[in-house]
Parts: structure tokens; C-alpha cells; sequence
């Protein structure tokens, strides 16, 4: 198990879960990382939340506070069968 937010545990993603699930480590570095970007914007607080999203390269793709816009992100996958497989890899989304 991997410690989660509130002082919860999270289970491992399930093998067929791994390329859409991550889990954070260095935990206390995300939230010193996330404190201060509260600390550099005149809108954010903490309890609208932030997030981050990543490309399938790992690199940041855009965050932004609340809940992150999950049909938009979904939109811009790129796809994962057919002629395009891995072309497109790391090209994921809008920056």
C-alpha cells in the first residue's frame, strides 16, 4: 500500500490499470511544490484544490485549480491502436 492524502493508504493499481494510473512519491516535495503555487497566484486557495496533468511522456502538459477538465484531457489523448501508435507518443494534448 502507498500512503495517501488525509493519512489514507491507496491500493497498487491493478497490472491492466498501470498506463492510466500513477502514484505519487516524494510526497512531501509535491505538497512544499503545491504550496507554493498557491503562494504565486492572487486566485488559488487550498481548498479549491489544484492540479497538474502530465503528458504520456511525463513531461507537464497545464494545471490549474479545482478539478482538472477530465472530458477536454480525455479529448486529446492521442490514440492507442492503429497506424498512429506511438508517433504520436509525448505529443499528447495542448501546452
Amino acid at each position: 500500500e502507498v500512503e495517501g492524502g488525509q493519512g489514507g493508504s491507496v491500493e497498487p493499481p491493478a497490472r491492466e490499470d498501470l498506463r492510466w494510473r500513477a502514484t505519487a512519491v516524494e510526497l512531501g516535495a509535491w505538497r512544499e511544490w503545491f504550496t507554493q503555487q498557491l503562494s504565486l497566484s492572487t486566485k488559488a486557495t487550498s481548498d479549491r484544490g489544484l492540479y497538474v496533468s502530465l503528458r504520456k511522456d511525463g513531461r507537464v502538459r497545464g494545471s490549474g485549480m479545482g478539478q482538472p477538465p477530465w472530458a477536454a484531457l480525455a479529448a486529446q489523448l492521442p490514440p492507442e491502436e492503429g497506424i498512429w501508435t506511438g508517433l504520436l507518443d509525448g505529443m499528447d494534448g495542448r501546452v
